[in-house]
């Protein structure tokens, strides 16, 4: 996964958020605030966070839970996943081919709907690539 992403920018992916979420995340990134705090508040709000079981019970930790599912999908070091095949067979993978398998990988591992994944999967892989492939492999703790 590391060979596929080693294309693009951090920027490749925060573009292809809706375009008012892509101006916040910029703003408030050029505001100091870093990509992992943005996407921990971004996901505790009611209009684009994730609800859990019951009404106004948001899951707070879900930014946190996809960014480390993400993390282990492009740091994991054993053969290729079937998403990493399926990637390699498109001609010309864009972001939106990238975010769409990751978004329905991680759904499927935490139980959400990939559409409702989509912007926190972006705001991971942001960070990912922001940080570097390696140096973010390198010191992530998986949990």
């Amino acid at each position: 996964m590391k060979n596929i992403l080693e294309q693009f920018k951090y920027t490749d992916f925060i573009d292809s958020l809706d375009p008012t979420l892509k101006l916040a995340v910029y703003n408030l990134e050029l505001s100091g605030i870093p990509l992992e705090t943005i996407g921990i508040e971004i996901s505790s709000m009611p209009a684009i966070g994730m609800t859990a079981k019951g009404i106004n019970n948001w899951d707070k930790s879900i930014f946190q839970k996809i960014l480390s599912e993400v993390a282990k999908l492009i740091c994991n070091d054993s053969p290729e996943t079937e998403l990493v095949k399926q990637l390699k067979l498109e001609g010309g993978i864009t972001t939106q081919i990238i975010i769409a398998g990751v978004s329905n990988f991680v759904g499927n591992e935490l139980g959400f709907a990939a559409a409702l994944c989509s912007p926190f999967v972006v705001l991971s892989i942001a960070i990912i690539l922001k940080a570097g492939l390696n140096v973010f492999c390198n010191t992530y703790k998986f949990q």
